[in-house]
């Protein structure tokens, strides 16, 4: 994703002629092929570190202001791309965890859609199988619910955006 940052970054990369390996090398990396990949990571929209936005500063005669300035431009606009993307509607999805790291969907019985009528169904099923089943109700909210029917909530955010079981089969 193209970023304010990152298009300033290039632009002043290429107005002093400089290949990302040698802007590396310029900004203190000892290996020009791994800097050349961390700069053009960071142009295309990579996460910047206040120590390496100091460093590329320093190396294209940019003032470390700007580059803040930029930087947080962009944290908003990545900020308000996520947010519209988390309130887009999604369908109820429920899943089970055969292994650690490994989900694999549910269907739900045929009249269950009810959020009450899920919960009570997806808390039955795990204290019958004696697994963790996730009941994911948008891309911001899952329900846990544990073997013994223990239930948790986890709600993502701009900050911390893993609220789903991200590995599924079926």
């Amino acid at each position: 994703m193209r970023t304010p940052l990152g298009d300033h970054l290039e632009s002043k990369r290429l107005a002093a002629g400089l290949t990302p390996g040698q802007l590396a090398l310029r900004a203190g990396w000892a290996d020009a092929s791994r800097g050349g990949a961390r700069i053009r990571e960071l142009e295309l929209g990579g996460p910047a570190t206040p120590e390496t936005l100091r460093r590329v500063a320093v190396a294209l005669g940019v003032p470390q202001a700007v580059l803040a300035q930029l930087q947080r431009l962009t944290e908003e606009r990545q900020r308000q791309a996520w947010e519209r993307w988390a309130e887009q509607p999604v369908e109820l999805q429920v899943s089970v965890r055969l292994l650690p790291g490994l989900m694999a969907g549910v269907a739900l019985p045929q009249g269950v859609q009810a959020p009450d009528g899920v919960r009570a169904w997806v808390a039955a099923e795990a204290r019958r199988t004696g697994c963790l089943h996730c009941i994911q109700w948008s891309r911001r909210r899952c329900t846990y619910v544990r073997g013994d029917g223990s239930v948790y909530e986890v709600e993502a955010s701009f900050e911390s955006p893993e609220a789903g079981m991200t590995m599924r089969v079926g």
